[in-house]
């Protein structure tokens, strides 16, 4: 009998019936999560959160099979303090992100209960990568979303004068021979930040082993994002210089070259980690 198959078998009708009377119980709060992931571009990617962290899940069966599980009564102590968490925070708080972080407790929190400190140990990664899906507070996006508005329009501002470009900048608000060009909030690169940090830190868990690389490797995301969408802002403006502003800034040309920085800002995410483990590589073989 293979590790799966002996984990799926220990998986009985007890815990299903649990976990889906923790879903219905959490349903208010799922729902209203799932709002913020459909109406907000910056947690989109929650939908894909969860399918992320049970596949890093199901990619440690093999370490589930040769675990202890015994049921700890202090798990289910933390359920209910957590299932209150999860409901004051939203009912009671109106706040999606006190109850989104109550959610991923829950979970934890039946684990703990039904399994024991060693598989919540064992599952703290994609328990804690949950955390993705929730949306952060407006208290600190806000803030986040003025600095990095500024500092695409200032950089962008920056660069185009670097390579010659006639440009100035009125507020957030860039005028160019023939037109002007306005850095939103959509272009303030708040969602590339968001979905590039969730990125990096599976990539930093998934293939790195260095806790020194891992954090060097999310300390990267922030470049990464920045240079990625200063790329853009430059980009777009140079485009409105020769195909004017209303057809560089609307439909599928604006469109692909967001799509194409975001690939290319990836890909520069990508190449950090390749260098982190060749570095981890020659460290080891030193």
């Amino acid at each position: 009998m293979t590790a799966s198959a002996d984990v799926s078998l220990r998986i009985d009708s007890r815990d299903k019936l649990l976990f889906a009377g923790l879903l219905a119980v959490l349903s208010g709060v799922l729902v209203e999560l799932a709002k913020a992931w459909w109406s907000s571009d910056h947690m989109s990617h929650g939908f894909l959160v969860p399918i992320v962290a049970c596949f890093v899940a199901a990619g440690r069966s093999r370490q589930f099979a040769t675990l202890p599980a015994r049921s700890e009564r202090a798990g289910l102590l933390a359920l209910a303090a957590a299932l209150t968490i999860a409901h004051g925070g939203w009912y009671l708080a109106s706040s999606l992100t006190i109850g989104g972080i109550g959610v991923v407790a829950s979970l934890a929190a039946l684990v703990w209960f039904r399994r024991g400190r060693a598989w919540l140990l064992a599952l703290a990664f994609p328990l804690a990568y949950l955390l993705f899906m929730v949306p952060p507070p407006e208290e600190w996006h806000r803030p986040l979303v003025v600095w990095l508005q500024g500092f695409a329009a200032h950089g962008s501002v920056d660069v185009l004068y670097a390579l010659g470009v006639p440009v100035f900048l009125e507020g957030y608000v860039i005028e160019m021979p023939g037109g002007q060009v306005q850095v939103a909030e959509a272009c303030s690169g708040a969602t590339s930040l968001y979905t590039l940090t969730a990125i990096g830190v599976l990539l930093a868990f998934l293939s790195l082993k260095r806790r020194r690389t891992r954090a060097l490797l999310i300390a990267l995301v922030l470049p990464a994002a920045l240079i990625g969408n200063l790329a853009r802002v430059v980009t777009t403006v140079l485009l409105c210089m020769q195909i004017g502003v209303e057809r560089a800034t609307s439909g599928w040309i604006h469109t692909a070259l967001g799509l194409l920085i975001y690939v290319v800002a990836v890909g520069l995410l990508l190449a950090f980690d390749a260098l982190l483990r060749i570095h981890e590589q020659r460290l080891a073989a030193a």
